[in-house]
């Protein structure tokens, strides 16, 4: 909603009013001398808020959920946390492969970029949940690393760029189409599979359109 809200108010305001100093995009705020603060663009200080007072509480609030549902089944809570780490892996290794990009992936690719991890992230999510559903033993899924799989690849093709006088071994638009194909790949498999799994332990059909009877 939140999101919805942020794009209807763009409408209206224009997006240089989020690029702007804070001080011309919230004219009430300048009426206060602040001669220390230096010229912050808006859309810096609605992030650092939003980290602030949204991020942090909502992931101390899941941390400590957790926590009583594994002291509840005396379970580890190393083994429980490990679960996040495929998570800090694929944001650290998109992150680094943005960095090292010679064709400036992020700037140039932005779309397909934000596809191929998005879906990476959801396979991860959905695994995550099926674990819990499931009630397996908590701890790192070998099955959830199929998602970070790619990027090693990626961020080899971009080394090779460095040696190479700026041009990579691989094209990166190919390699970005072959990760978006992957991701995507990975998380429709697992979509699919999960409907079919439900389908056959309820009996029920799914994509399938019945006859009428005459």
């Amino acid at each position: 909603m939140l999101i919805y809200v942020s794009h209807l108010f763009t409408f209206f305001t224009g997006a240089e009013w989020w690029a702007q100093d804070f001080r011309k995009s919230l004219p009430l705020i300048s009426l206060v001398p602040l001669p220390f603060v230096p010229e912050i663009p808006l859309y810096v200080i609605v992030l650092i808020l939003m980290i602030m007072f949204a991020v942090i509480p909502t992931v101390g609030s899941n941390i400590g959920n957790v926590q009583k549902v594994v002291d509840a089944r005396k379970g580890s809570m190393e083994l429980a946390l490990a679960m996040l780490l495929p998570f800090i892996a694929l944001l650290a290794g998109v992150a680094v492969w943005c960095y090292l990009s010679p064709s400036d992936i992020m700037k140039n690719q932005p779309h397909l970029l934000v596809i191929g991890t998005g879906s990476a992230f959801g396979y991860l999510v959905g695994r995550m949940i099926l674990a819990h559903l499931c009630d397996e033993p908590k701890g790192l899924k070998t099955g959830m690393c199929m998602a970070l799989v790619f990027l090693p690849f990626a961020i080899a093709n971009a080394l090779t760029a460095k040696i190479n006088n700026g041009t990579p071994l691989a094209d990166e638009l190919l390699v970005i189409l072959l990760y978006c194909a992957t991701s995507v790949g990975l998380y429709m498999h697992l979509a699919i599979s999960v409907c079919h799994e439900i389908k056959d332990a309820l009996g029920i059909y799914c994509f399938r359109i019945a006859r009428k009877e005459a």
